[in-house]
């Protein structure tokens, strides 16, 4: 185990508009739904493991996690999500996962674990590119994160540019940030098979 510090927060909260309304962590990719790709990659790695979603939350519960919903109505968007799990988690800090990428590195918590040291927090980038989603957060940043969300801000990459996050490079595995938008994007990866 990285670390007992650490809880794991699956993202599966949206609206999914561009899916079709569909519930994007519970959609067939290679036989399973796309969040037991998710829990397979992170299971054992770390102590806790909580799943936001703000629908289908009986369908989530039968995986054993604590389900955590969105505080702030209408889908608020992914900080919403993180906001909630923030206030959840017993642990120091907080680790996230879209739950449509299920192509997750079997290294992602440690390598982003080790890079937070000394910084408030470890945002995964490739390429010059940061990915706000894939981060690691302290819980305390939680004041920080209610207030950018109150003033009526949503982007996750703004409220990230404003705290201190260690960058850490994935270029070498850029293939763990592919997710899944539509239907056509998902059945030409070998979703339902």
């Amino acid at each position: 185990m990285v670390t007992e510090k650490i809880t794991a927060v699956i993202l599966a909260g949206g609206r999914a508009s561009r899916m079709g309304g569909n519930d994007k962590g519970l959609l067939p990719f290679k036989d399973r739904p796309l969040i037991e790709h998710i829990l397979s990659a992170i299971e054992g790695k770390v102590d806790n493991i909580i799943i936001n979603a703000n629908r289908n939350l009986d369908q989530y519960r039968r995986y054993g996690y604590p389900v955590v919903s969105d505080e702030i109505a209408d889908f608020a968007g992914p900080l919403a999500g993180i906001l909630a799990s923030m206030r959840a988690a017993t642990t120091d800090a907080i680790i996230t996962l879209p739950c449509d990428t299920p192509f997750i590195s079997s290294d992602y918590i440690e390598r982003m674990h080790h890079a937070s040291t000394g910084a408030s927090g470890a945002i995964a980038c490739h390429d010059g590119e940061i990915e706000p989603l894939f981060v690691l957060l302290p819980c305390r940043l939680e004041i920080s994160l209610s207030e950018y969300l109150a003033s009526g801000r949503r982007k996750a990459r703004d409220w990230m540019a404003s705290i201190d996050s260690a960058e850490v490079d994935f270029s070498d595995q850029i293939e763990m940030f592919k997710n899944f938008n539509t239907p056509d994007e998902l059945n030409s990866t070998g979703a339902a098979s």
